[in-house]
């Protein structure tokens, strides 16, 4: 895949990630699944793999009052990707 980002920075690289579910609404106690993946992004050129493909990242998960419900770490597969899952309080917001 090639791409040509017009931008005011630098030439510099950039990390980007796409995040999705598996549906938009979700009840109390039921178990959330979240994919995503991260790709490193020149600003002429092509989307790559990270170099850190096999590193951990770290994410924060919030319900819409702002209150923190996940803060852990996942690990990366080969491709740069990540699954989490979680199941939701039985008191969350929604």
């Amino acid at each position: 895949m090639s791409v040509d980002i017009e931008t005011y920075a630098s030439e510099l690289n950039a990390y980007v990630w796409h995040v999705f579910n598996d549906r938009g609404l979700y009840k109390p106690k039921e178990e959330v699944h979240i994919k995503g993946y991260v790709r490193l992004l020149k600003v002429k050129g092509e989307a790559k793999l990270p170099t850190y493909a096999h590193g951990t990242i770290d994410y924060t998960i919030y319900d819409p009052h702002g209150q923190q419900l996940q803060q852990p770490k996942v690990e990366l597969n080969n491709y740069g990707a990540f699954d989490i899952k979680f199941t939701l309080p039985d008191n969350v917001n929604l």
